[in-house]
């Protein structure tokens, strides 16, 4: 069973659940994409980079941090990092600043099933899967006590997820942090379906193996290529093993 995000249910309404909250809240977002595996998280150096980054865009002041597990963690000692599942933690209450750079969509072929199976929309998604650990986890600074007079700044990966947190919090400021513009146009990446996976399985298992490759296996690399971008590397590494 399958239950759609509400951050606040009852009569007050999600729009008036924070106004009490004392203080300034800057949301910043680093992409209008989607924050995703393929496109961001898995881009080691561009992953990096947005690290490397964080201390200056908080100010060199204490700051949490929400990754993927596979996303190296700095060596900052201003840094903090939590877990994505962080519901209900107050240890981290004396906080003001939080970088939530995880993606958690599902896998495409899971998408495509709750669409066809349940009806779901890409919105429906967006808040069963993506916006309720953000909620929690920003929600672990010092958000939790709105009685504190602080400047709270959140940075996030998707516009999507910034412009939901800022509904959230109807006092909040939006904007995109400065610096990622020409960092985000990049190509695309495109998810493999589960039969290239295997296509590319096949050719990296033959390439690493130093056999001569057989007249298919070239043809599936010139393919995987030309239908995704992050696959346009087969091709260097065919001819790389064919020269040899």
């Amino acid at each position: 069973m399958i239950f759609l995000f509400k951050p606040v249910t009852g009569k007050i309404g999600k729009q008036d659940a924070h106004r009490h909250i004392n203080g300034q809240i800057n949301i910043q977002y680093l992409t209008d994409r989607n924050w995703t595996r393929c496109t961001h998280t898995g881009d080691k150096d561009y992953m990096a980079s947005i690290i490397s980054a964080l201390p200056e865009a908080f100010d060199s002041n204490r700051y949490l941090l929400a990754r993927n597990n596979y996303v190296a963690a700095p060596e900052d000692k201003l840094c903090t990092t939590l877990s994505i599942k962080s519901l209900g933690m107050n240890c981290y209450s004396h906080i003001d600043n939080i970088a939530y750079l995880a993606a958690t969509n599902p896998d495409t072929q899971f998408i495509n099933a709750l669409k066809a199976r349940y009806g779901f929309t890409n919105k429906d998604i967006f808040e069963t899967f993506v916006l309720p650990d953000a909620y929690q986890v920003v929600c672990r600074t010092s958000l939790r006590k709105p009685q504190v007079k602080a400047t709270r700044n959140i940075i996030v990966g998707s516009r999507v997820l910034a412009e939901a947190l800022h509904e959230l919090f109807p006092q909040s400021t939006l904007s995109q942090l400065v610096g990622f513009e020409k960092q985000d146009k990049r190509e695309v990446a495109i998810p493999l379906s589960c039969k290239d996976r295997k296509k590319k399985s096949r050719i990296m298992k033959a390439v690493e193996s130093g056999k001569q490759l057989s007249a298919k296996l070239r043809r599936n690399a010139i393919e995987l290529a030309e239908t995704y971008p992050q696959c346009q590397h087969l091709l260097q590494l065919v001819d790389n093993q064919q020269a040899a």
